[in-house]
């Protein structure tokens, strides 16, 4: 579920809860080659997902950030919050929680930001 395409069209982001994951509901990725064929999907790793629930990715291309929902990651405002973790060249940083003036009470999915 939940599925976010990249700007370039090559690399497909989503939640699933399947078998192999390290919580509920991880994000995984699956990247097109340059035939048009999609790849294997490839779970984000241990430092985006928790045992809790990782949802509603978003990439930003420009500054090669994963925006993301998750319950399961430290400083939660309230049920979910949204968490951004840059890609590296060595995988992705720690997942920062954006903080109380996006985060409220409740829960927090879908986020995305102008390519600008």
């Amino acid at each position: 579920s939940h599925p976010s395409l990249t700007h370039s069209g090559d690399t497909l982001y989503f939640a699933s809860n399947r078998i192999g994951g390290f919580g509920l509901t991880d994000i995984y990725y699956v990247v097109k080659d340059k035939k048009g064929a999609w790849g294997k999907a490839l779970n984000a790793g241990p430092l985006i997902n928790t045992l809790q629930n990782e949802v509603s990715p978003f990439f930003h291309h420009q500054y090669n950030v994963l925006y993301f929902s998750s319950n399961g990651h430290p400083l939660n405002f309230g049920d979910f919050d949204i968490y951004k973790s840059y890609q590296t060249k060595t995988g992705w940083s720690e997942p920062i929680n954006i903080g109380p003036l996006v985060n409220g009470e409740g829960s927090e999915y879908y986020f995305t930001i102008d390519s600008k």
